[in-house]
């Protein structure tokens, strides 16, 4: 028996609770989506979405798909529940968060190309969500796109401030665009601040992106000398891979190391009411 509870409304991101007969209950997060009367560019991003992930059950690394309604106007989604993104809680904590992500979407990328010849298209830390209890996963497909001999369709759709060069330039790309643009989310992420930040107009960011070096980390931060050597050859076009065996010790295991953070920061946020016990907020 399904019933609504607790509905809660942000960025279409409703919650609903499962229960069943056997008196267990199940939390998930429900994503409401429009469809269009037309064949219109929503429709196809929606269809993409439900294409990925009804496709990936098989991967720890990307979120969850535990059930797809219909209506004539609505598609929801049901999802496992996670605490938030990378962006809002990189905005929320105010500093820097750990290296240990960049195993975890490194894998999801690697599963696309490996398992679905696809690649994501739309990599930034507002599609990188996480649980409470540490689990790090990628989600928001709806642009995503097939590859043919290992090259993408062209595409302009995605965030400017993290697509590739060659994407910009409308030039054919691969996976390694995704790449690029996890770098910069990666950039983003380990310093607290956006590399692009402080430019008003989008014209100004392609033009940085196309015309200035490549960001990198700064001299005087405290990372492992293994990420900054991923750091320095992100943007050179390795392939995921690569990245995988890439001298990242702390990649192997499925939920990265969260003891500084679980015990200080996130337990604070906890705390403070900064998670929601019934909704993907992102």
């Amino acid at each position: 028996m399904f019933f609504l509870a607790n509905s809660c409304y942000q960025r279409r991101l409703y919650s609903y609770e499962m229960r069943h007969r056997s008196r267990s209950e199940l939390i998930m997060a429900v994503k409401q989506m429009q469809v269009s009367s037309n064949y219109s560019n929503e429709n196809k991003r929606i269809m993409m979405d439900l294409d990925v992930i009804t496709k990936c059950s098989g991967c720890p690394n990307i979120v969850q798909c535990m059930g797809i309604f219909f209506s004539r106007s609505e598609v929801w989604i049901c999802m496992e529940v996670m605490s938030t993104c990378l962006d809002k809680l990189l905005k929320d904590l105010k500093q820097p968060f750990p290296e240990h992500v960049l195993g975890k979407i490194i894998k999801a990328l690697d599963y696309l190309k490996v398992n679905h010849n696809m690649m994501h298209r739309d990599i930034k830390p507002s599609n990188m969500l996480i649980s409470s209890n540490g689990e790090v996963k990628l989600c928001d497909f709806g642009i995503s796109g097939q590859l043919k001999d290992s090259i993408a369709k062209s595409s302009q759709l995605g965030c400017i401030g993290y697509m590739a060069p060659e994407r910009l330039q409308k030039h054919q790309y691969d996976v390694r665009a995704d790449i690029w643009s996890l770098g910069i989310s990666l950039i983003e992420l380990a310093t607290g601040h956006f590399p692009y930040g402080g430019v008003d107009f989008e014209i100004a960011i392609v033009s940085k992106i196309l015309h200035d070096p490549p960001p990198v980390l700064p001299a005087d931060g405290n990372f492992t000398q293994a990420f900054r050597s991923f750091m320095q050859n992100w943007y050179v076009g390795i392939g995921c891979k690569h990245l995988i065996y890439y001298n990242f010790k702390f990649c192997g295991s499925m939920r990265f190391c969260f003891t500084f953070y679980m015990d200080y920061h996130l337990q604070i946020y906890f705390d403070l009411g900064g998670f929601s016990a019934h909704a993907n907020p992102c």
